[in-house]
């Protein structure tokens, strides 16, 4: 099933192997006829201007940190008791 939030379409910005839709919360979606970025609400200008953009942004980060083997705890030779 393909997702498309305010034009953005979330399934060529999820489409690697591991990650599928059902993992990721998506903002409620708001009608872009009645969005005014200079009137609207701060909540209707995050959902509809900045989340679409960086939240596959910041997955995309995730995903490529996490094959990077970032959060993985390095080892040193150094003993602090010598």
């Amino acid at each position: 099933e393909e997702t498309v939030l305010h034009g953005f379409n979330t399934e060529h910005v999820y489409s690697a192997p591991h990650l599928t839709m059902d993992s990721h919360v998506l903002c409620p979606q708001v009608k872009l006829e009645t969005v005014d970025p200079k009137t609207c609400s701060p909540k209707e200008y995050l959902e509809t201007f900045i989340f679409p953009v960086l939240l596959p942004g910041m997955a995309s980060l995730l995903h490529q940190a996490k094959k990077e083997k970032c959060f993985e705890r390095k080892r040193t030779k150094f003993i602090a008791c010598d």
